[in-house]
């Protein structure tokens, strides 16, 4: 690698050298030094990943390939996810995952890449889009995937001695241990691994017995303690038909208006502020207006102002088109 500055390698890397690794996803017109620099990340990152995903599904060396072999390894292939769920920048993501031979179904995710034009990361990631798969214990990360809830969980408290499962009618409530003694959930210790704490204060039940569960119980506060003991606080990210159903039920079905959510304490304070700033509810830019020049007038921002935000840290890829500039 050539003489170079520190500077020069941060900007290399944050134009999306990291995901240009996979198949060449990214293009970028730097020249000289830059590009020699972002070159050779590159070639490196590229050799990197490809030992990995041979090594994952590839025969080892010592392996003598036999017909049955041959027939019984898996097989590869790149299958268009949609936008990246990590941030709200919204980058394109595709998966390369490990085939079935005999189904075809997927078995496995090997790796999270950019898709190659997409007009946002332009087949860039960044190093938590690369690893969402490996968090829900994919990619060979089994020690995640056994952590993961599997079965509905109930606190042992509302387990009824006798019956081994918690009440599944309104009238089998007071009968629950956690009714009966009064008792209160407590703050978790945190200095106990989620796993031992899960261990030793919640059981698995079938889907089943949880759906009468939460029935029993939703009945049982609305018959003794009225409509208004119910409140439901959600998400922004609920859809549109979620959103509906939601409000429906709530509103005209438990007959209360002690609905709200996370939009009332986040997204409302943003549009007021875009209102008196923009004049709309909205931004008003796109990502192209960074590094895009306009078709009428040649011109691009050229001055970034960031307030309040660690933009290399929680946007990476946006940051890599600024840096780009």
């Amino acid at each position: 690698m050539p003489d170079e500055t520190r500077r020069d390698v941060l900007k290399a890397i944050a134009l999306g050298a990291a995901l240009a690794a996979v198949g060449g996803a990214v293009t970028y017109y730097g020249t000289g030094r830059e590009r020699t620099i972002y070159e050779t990340v590159t070639k490196t990152l590229t050799e990197t990943l490809t030992k990995t995903v041979t090594e994952t599904v590839a025969p080892t060396e010592t392996t003598t390939e036999t017909e049955e072999t041959k027939t019984a390894k898996p097989k590869l292939a790149v299958v268009p996810v949609g936008p990246c769920r990590f941030c709200g920048t919204g980058c394109g993501v595709q998966a390369q995952v490990v085939l079935d031979p005999e189904t075809g179904m997927a078995k496995d995710i090997i790796a999270l890449m950019g898709i190659p034009n997409y007009p946002v990361n332009r087949g860039a990631l960044c190093t938590k889009a690369f690893y969402i798969h490996k968090a829900i214990g994919r990619g060979g990360n089994k020690e995640a995937f056994e952590q993961r809830f599997k079965r509905p969980l109930v606190i042992k408290d509302w387990i009824i001695p006798g019956k081994n499962r918690p009440p599944i009618t309104s009238e089998e409530i007071p009968e629950a241990p956690r009714v009966k003694n009064k008792q209160v959930s407590k703050n978790v210790d945190a200095t106990v691994p989620t796993v031992e704490h899960i261990k030793n204060n919640y059981v698995e039940v079938d889907w089943d017995t949880a759906v009468k569960f939460f029935t029993a119980v939703f009945k049982h506060a609305l018959q003794k303690y009225g409509p208004h003991s119910f409140a439901y606080y959600g998400s922004g990210q609920l859809g549109t038909e979620e959103s509906y159903v939601i409000n429906k039920l709530t509103k005209a079905g438990i007959h209360t208006n002690n609905l709200d959510g996370n939009p009332r304490l986040c997204m409302v304070s943003a549009v007021g502020g875009f209102i008196t700033s923009f004049g709309a509810d909205e931004p008003e830019v796109s990502y192209d207006h960074i590094d895009i020049p306009e078709p009428d007038t040649g011109a691009h921002a050229e001055t970034f102002l960031l307030i309040g935000t660690n933009t290399a840290e929680a946007h990476p890829i946006v940051f890599g088109r600024i840096a780009q500039v």
